[in-house]
């Protein structure tokens, strides 16, 4: 076997386990935010979904992020139809849970950017097991 085809082999093998390999995010985490229990999943193919934050389940999607130097994970949702507005909670990895750092929400429309909404104390949603 040439070195040319080895290095194609290994480049492949190696795409599919980066590929492969979940994220250490994934899971459900739950804690209280601003005086709301709440849910929230992250899937290994970077959808999202919370409960008790809104009266309804929202869906979204989150990314990780790099923040001046520091890792982050922004998941953003979606309001429903007949109430359409966007929502960014901000975390932060604390030991196996992630820590609130922010939450920003806007109206959809033309021009609308995301206001801060105050958080009460450093709320930290755990994994659930």
């Amino acid at each position: 076997m040439n070195f040319r085809a080895l290095t194609q082999i290994l480049i492949s093998a190696t795409t599919v386990l980066l590929v492969s390999c979940s994220s250490e995010f994934d899971g459900s985490y739950s804690g209280n935010v601003n005086g709301k229990e709440i849910v929230l999943h992250l899937a290994e193919d970077k959808k999202a979904q919370i409960t008790g934050y809104f009266p309804d389940t929202l869906e979204g999607t989150w990314k990780e992020e790099d923040i001046l130097g520091k890792s982050a994970i922004w998941v953003i949702f979606e309001g429903p139809t007949e109430k359409p507005f966007r929502l960014r909670f901000e975390l932060q990895s604390e030991g196996k849970g992630l820590r609130v750092t922010g939450i920003k929400a806007r109206p959809l429309g033309k021009g609308t950017k995301l206001t801060p909404i105050e958080l009460k104390g450093s709320p930290i949603l755990s994994p659930k097991i």
